[in-house]
């Protein structure tokens, strides 16, 4: 009798130790899958846990940008939802494009994603060269009919220059053709 309550025990214990569902680490559930009392079945997810010191952001990048793009760059990755810019380290680079949007997958591990969780939306900021361009205070500009103008020195007297421009930053407006480096014109315009 002894030998068989033993036997009882012991396999109580196993059944017991079934019961119990352990996470492989420290983190919160994000997800479950399954209600109380639900039959636990091999290979059906349960409930999903994300660890928030660790996340990782996926991000979709052109194919003309993905060369630009190397193991170990840094990245800045802003979201608008916590008005913040949260740094990261590209960790890979999935070799394989998307035939749909033609992008490569990068993926980055986020330095201090505080208050971040997963599936936020952001955008990257990264630096893809640098160009040379001439930029213009909107205060220099007249605008006449659909016409843009700037008043440009020239041996001590201002004259007209048509010019076209495009929108680059706030109250900067970047010039297409019409000022040459070097160039002065008037900052401000006031009638």
């Amino acid at each position: 009798i002894f030998i068989a309550s033993e036997n009882a025990l012991k396999k109580a214990q196993a059944r017991l130790a079934y019961a119990a569902i352990k996470s492989p680490m420290d983190g919160i559930i994000s997800e479950r899958f399954a209600d109380p009392g639900d039959l636990a079945v091999p290979g059906n997810i349960l409930l999903t846990v994300f660890d928030p010191t660790r996340l990782m952001m996926y991000v979709p990048i052109r194919e003309s940008l993905v060369s630009k793009i190397k193991v170990n760059d840094s990245l800045i990755f802003q979201v608008e939802a916590l008005n913040k810019n949260i740094g990261g380290v590209v960790r890979e680079i999935v070799a394989s494009v998307d035939p749909g949007s033609r992008t490569f997958l990068v993926k980055a591990c986020l330095d201090n994603p505080e208050k971040l969780m997963p599936g936020m939306f952001g955008t990257v900021k990264m630096n893809v060269g640098t160009e040379e361009m001439i930029l213009i205070p909107s205060s220099s500009i007249i605008h006449i009919g659909e016409l843009t103008y700037v008043f440009v020195e020239k041996d001590g007297k201002f004259s007209k220059v048509f010019v076209r421009i495009v929108h680059f930053l706030k109250d900067k407006f970047r010039v297409i053709s019409g000022l040459h480096d070097g160039d002065k014109i008037l900052t401000d315009i006031s009638f």
